[in-house]
């Protein structure tokens, strides 16, 4: 069948998509610097949108903001401010009594005193050694901390665990039951989910991941923890802070590195099924931009990165790579025969533009179906994930094409254009 502007136009739908993709093949060939120039445009204002994009793990990002439980845990935190804790049980096997040894219990006295002085966004910690002791006295009440009037004697200290003991609110929070663990708690006066100038430590040093609460909080309490003065203490450090610290770092290095991981690996196969570094880079170019597209949306749209975008650079390279790996295949088949690279890159697209657009087109769906999901962060995934499927199919027709119908001697000339 003819293949042109000069061609009979078919009433035939797929036959009329089959024909515009051929004329975006033609095009991308004959305006290729023009394509390139607005790739990189585009890639490049992506790339500013997704610096932007923040990490946010605590369940806040679970939840739509007009679900009735999140709509009160909202009124909870006006009235009663963050409810975000990091709580570390802590044991002494190597001493008599464990916690309720008088070198121990001064040690945790000095503990609590560097946390609450030294650690950022604290808002009040709580350990035996500071914990109000409430007793009857024949007058009344007496209210009494460890710290306030230290033990002189181990013997006096035994006495009060007995009394902390006695106390069911204080047994299993910051004293087990059988008086062999400890904990601190520590609570704090911000949460995951405040705005950036608000949990930024220092503002000279930006937004660096540890320059945030709860990298921040939780780096500045593990480096206390692990201070030499308190060896043959075991610690045990968990809570909101630190598991929120270690989900944001999660996806903050090992997506990138996940990421790298497949891209390498699928370039390598690349390279030694079509034995040609353009044939191995260019479906990465588009597929590396399609994942900082995704990036760009959630930090337009306002949304936060969490723990379902870990999968979405893997999930976005399997699924694009399909697109790139028929077009190059067909093509280099094309171009063989017919010897001219146009006329490959138009005969390629006519025959495979419509195939790739319902493929892109029925996974995007089954991804926006997500959508409806009540749990925010799946919800978000559907819409975002969608739209990378889009952007990689779109740049699989444009920018791949207009890589395509470059030689070597213009690929040549733009790396070493890069290289100076």
């Amino acid at each position: 069948m003819p293949i042109g502007p000069d061609a009979p136009r078919s009433p035939d739908l797929v036959v009329r998509l089959n024909e515009l993709f051929a004329r975006l093949a033609g095009a991308c060939f004959d305006f290729r610097w023009g394509v390139l120039a607005l790739a990189v445009v585009v890639v490049g204002g992506c790339m500013w949108l997704a610096s932007s994009a923040r990490i946010d793990n605590s369940y806040e990002a679970y939840f739509d903001p007009q679900d009735p439980t999140y709509l009160a845990y909202e009124r909870f935190r006006e009235d009663f401010g963050s409810d975000e804790v990091s709580y570390i049980l802590y044991r002494a096997p190597g001493f008599e009594h464990g916690p309720w040894n008088l070198e121990v219990m001064r040690r945790i006295a000095e503990v609590t005193e560097a946390i609450a002085d030294e650690v950022p966004f604290v808002y009040e910690v709580t350990t035996p050694a500071n914990a109000e002791l409430v007793r009857g006295t024949a007058d009344g009440i007496e209210i009494a901390k460890i710290v306030d009037d230290f033990p002189e004697t181990q013997e006096e200290l035994l006495a009060l665990r007995d009394a902390f003991l006695a106390k069911p609110m204080l047994v299993g929070g910051i004293v087990s039951a059988d008086a062999q663990y400890g904990a601190i708690i520590v609570e704090m006066d911000r949460s995951s989910t405040d705005p950036l100038d608000e949990i930024r430590v220092d503002p000279e040093k930006g937004d660096a991941l540890d320059n945030l609460y709860p990298q921040a909080t939780d780096d500045a309490i593990e480096a206390i923890l692990a201070r030499p003065e308190y060896e043959g203490i075991e610690f045990y450090h968990s809570g909101d802070v630190p598991l929120n610290a270690i989900y944001n770092r999660i996806i903050d290095e090992e997506s990138g590195t996940l990421d790298l991981f497949t891209s390498l690996v699928i370039g390598l196969i690349l390279l030694l099924t079509f034995r040609s570094f353009l044939g191995a880079l260019a479906p990465l170019v588009v597929l590396q931009a399609s994942v900082i597209a995704c990036v760009a949306l959630i930090a337009a749209i306002g949304w936060k990165l969490d723990m379902s975008f870990g999968s979405t650079p893997t999930l976005l390279t399997a699924i694009g790579v399909a697109h790139s790996v028929h077009i190059l295949s067909e093509f280099r088949a094309r171009h063989r025969r017919l010897g001219d690279r146009r006329e490959a890159l138009v005969r390629t697209l006519y025959l495979l533009g419509t195939p790739c657009l319902l493929t892109s087109l029925t996974t995007s769906v089954g991804f926006l179906a997500m959508s409806s999901a009540p749990i925010k962060s799946i919800s978000h995934s559907g819409v975002y994930n969608a739209f990378g499927v889009l952007v990689a199919f779109a740049l699989s027709l444009t920018l791949l094409m207009a890589l395509l119908s470059m030689g070597r001697r213009e690929l040549a000339g733009i790396a070493g254009a890069l290289a100076a």
